[in-house]
């Protein structure tokens, strides 16, 4: 008989969430205050805090994947995207632009297909969408 190591786990509360601010509100609360951050929605960021829990290998529980995934559509993309312009590097302009005008015409990766390849991505993590 194999046994399989006891992982802990992280559940996030995305039953309710409205926005993709929701969205980073709600990790924070089921994770990354847990050990110890405070995420303020950057992508890049969210992957560093997802290697943060101290142990080798944890399961994140997500609640709400199927309302998680309308929310962060299409439109919720485009809405970030929108923000990266007024921050973004002047070279990184027009791939930004171009981006947005996937989104808002419906095309592309949603924001919640962004989120799920960089939790898949991260090893640490066995990830569970219930």
């Amino acid at each position: 008989m194999v046994h399989l190591p006891v992982m802990k786990k992280f559940t996030v509360d995305c039953r309710s969430i409205g926005s993709f601010g929701d969205f980073v509100e709600a990790m924070n609360q089921g994770l990354i205050r847990r050990v110890g951050g405070e995420w303020n929605g950057h992508l890049d960021a969210f992957n560093d805090y997802l290697s943060w829990p101290e142990e080798e290998a944890y399961e994140l529980e997500l609640l709400g994947a199927a309302h998680c995934a309308i929310t962060l559509g299409h439109d919720a993309k485009a809405a970030w995207l929108r923000d990266m312009l007024s921050t973004c590097h002047p070279s990184n302009e027009e791939s930004v632009r171009s981006r947005l005008a996937r989104a808002e015409r419906g095309q592309g990766e949603t924001l919640y297909d962004v989120i799920r390849v960089i939790i898949h991505d991260n090893s640490y993590v066995y990830f569970r969408e219930a």
